[in-house]
């Protein structure tokens, strides 16, 4: 890993855009591309096409890109694994409130932050199961029974894997008891019926 980190810093651009998806990390390793692209070509293949000083000053701008690259990557990703601190405490922070929420039965408090929290990030497997828990309790089991499937294909949720089964479980005896209090009452209407 840390020679794809050493290759990664050592192009402009490429560090943004490889850790974060950014468009300017792109647009940048792109033009270093190009650039450098054009320079080589215009020194070793086709010597006659850029005049001297042209190729003089685009290998000066291509080291000083280089350069100015390298000096503020290390910048870069000192307030790139900031953020990620930051938004690690933001997302632990509503995880809390979504517990306590939940804890004193705010179905609908509770569910809106378990939402914001898996609109961040789809595998919060934590956060998952809390809402498919939410879910049960509140009688819709179909989409408890989502999540669940959903968890049960995710690696990270290997440490929930005794509570996924425990929560299949309850949906479970939830929807056989749903079936035989039907079926008491189809055939308590019958014989009612049958009587008169």
């Amino acid at each position: 890993m840390e020679g794809i980190s050493r290759f990664v810093n050592c192009w402009p651009g490429l560090p943004q855009l490889w850790l974060q998806g950014s468009w300017a990390g792109l647009a940048l390793a792109i033009g270093f591309s190009a650039l450098a692209n054009v320079l080589l070509l215009g020194s070793f293949v086709w010597t006659e096409w850029l005049s001297q000083q042209v190729l003089w000053g685009g290998w000066t701008a291509l080291v000083l890109i280089w350069g100015a690259s390298w000096f503020f990557t290390e910048k870069w990703e000192q307030l790139f694994a900031a953020s990620q601190i930051t938004r690690a405490e933001l997302r632990d922070r509503v995880y809390r409130e979504a517990q306590v929420e939940y804890l004193q039965g705010n179905w609908r408090d509770a569910e809106l932050k378990l939402n914001r929290l898996l609109s961040e990030c789809v595998k919060d497997v934590d956060a998952r199961l809390m809402l498919a828990t939410l879910k049960r309790r509140t009688g819709r089991l179909s989409e408890a029974r989502e999540h669940l499937d959903l968890l049960q294909r995710c690696e990270a949720s290997a440490k929930w894997r005794q509570e996924i089964e425990v929560e299949f479980a309850k949906i479970q005896r939830l929807v056989n008891e749903s079936k035989s209090s039907e079926k008491i009452k189809s055939d308590e209407l019958l014989s009612n019926s049958e009587a008169a």
